[in-house]
């Protein structure tokens, strides 16, 4: 067998032991460091013993997290609010109520983005302005009839300004033949019903007590990047990179997307979807999902990183500034963890520039440092075990 095949032969073992991916990591690295386990709910909960010490990993929450931090870290308006009192750079952030605050909020500052007060795997996000701004030469543009089904059950926007779930794009409309969308329609419809339609698809995807209150945020350009911060150190760094398919000259960009979504199988990844957002990106990019785009050019397919949504992540610590090191540590320590995944966003990882921390998770998923598309596969549950193994928690 060879090593590659043996490699993810042990990963199933672990997940099928652990039951959850996230588990399985802890499992995994509970055995390389001599630790008994034992799985008490499988997928859920497991304990942990060395010598007279034992403790508990739910999913990915560790006894790391204290209750007020955790707290902190859920309501991205609280960790906006701590993280500026100790002076760390944050997006300016409003919470609002309904969707005339969202608009004032808007009109002040132009660019932004507003997501639910709470909310899982990125839904309910949208940046404004949408495409609009994108489309400036008159061009139409098509959509394969073979979406027009899909896109008529979505019943929520993705991006104000784009396809909409009702059969409406942009006061056009979906026929059985095509959908076809041009700067005319873009340009006629208001800014400010962008920014109703945005703050209410916020609210259907809100999981805070109160689900009309949602957040609009300064929108910071710059790329995605965790820091995933272990008392004082970082212990793994990644450029979060959304999905993309990269062109052949020959295939569709449905047909890439589908090959890209076998490896990700292959690798206990979830496939990138073809859903409202996809079609949206394509469209400001002015392809569809039956476009052939040139050989070896790189699209993106949606404004999200997450993996969960068909993102990548690349390790890149070697080349990360100590600047960004040190702010994550700062960050993390302000809202009271010793642990926690630092969701950074800066136009440059290499140099101290401008950057802002938009989110701390008291729960990072370990995923992905252990799947990057580029770099070292780094195995960041050694060092969290070694350290609860050896601190008193």
């Amino acid at each position: 067998m060879d090593k590659k095949r043996q490699k993810s032969t042990l990963q199933n073992n672990y997940l099928k032991i652990a039951g959850n991916i996230h588990l399985s990591y802890f499992v995994e690295a509970a055995d390389q460091l001599n630790i008994e386990y034992e799985i008490i709910e499988k997928g859920l909960l497991a304990k942990f013993i060395y010598n007279n010490k034992h403790w508990y990993i739910a999913n990915t929450v560790t006894p790391l997290v204290n209750t007020p931090s955790s707290t902190i870290a859920k309501r991205k308006s609280l960790t906006n609010k701590v993280l500026s009192k100790f002076d760390i750079p944050v997006p300016k952030q409003f919470v609002v109520s309904n969707p005339q605050e969202a608009i004032e909020k808007y009109l002040m500052l132009k660019n932004i983005v507003i997501k639910p007060l709470q909310a899982l795997g990125g839904h309910g996000v949208s940046i404004l302005p949408g495409l609009r701004k994108v489309l400036e030469k008159p061009a139409d543009l098509t959509v394969s009839s073979t979406l027009t089904n899909q896109i008529e059950e979505q019943s929520q926007s993705i991006l104000p300004g784009s396809i909409k779930g009702n059969g409406k794009i942009l006061g056009g409309s979906i026929t059985s033949e095509n959908i076809t969308i041009s700067p005319e329609i873009l340009s006629s419809k208001p800014a400010l019903q962008d920014v109703q339609e945005a703050y209410q698809f916020a609210v259907d995807n809100n999981h805070a007590k109160v689900p009309t209150e949602v957040l609009v945020e300064q929108f910071i350009q710059g790329e995605n990047y965790r820091l995933l911060v272990l008392d004082n150190r970082v212990i793994a760094i990644v450029h979060r990179v959304p999905a993309y398919v990269i062109g052949d000259g020959t295939s569709t960009i449905q047909q890439l997307i589908d090959a890209k979504n076998i490896l990700r199988s292959e690798r206990l990844l979830l496939p990138i979807p073809i859903d409202v957002e996809t079609i949206s990106k394509l469209l400001t990019l002015r392809y569809n999902l039956q476009s052939v785009i040139d050989k070896d050019k790189k699209i993106f397919l949606r404004y999200n990183a997450n993996l969960t949504t068909g993102g990548t992540t690349e390790e890149c610590a070697d080349i990360t500034h100590p600047y960004y090191i040190d702010l994550a540590i700062k960050a993390v320590k302000a809202i009271g963890l010793k642990y926690g995944g630092v969701d950074l966003i800066t136009p440059d990882i290499t140099k101290p520039t401008e950057c802002a921390i938009n989110e701390i998770n008291y729960n990072p998923g370990l995923r992905l440092h252990y799947k990057p598309d580029a770099g070292n596969i780094i195995k960041v549950a050694i060092p969290i075990m070694e350290y609860i193994r050896d601190h008193d928690i």
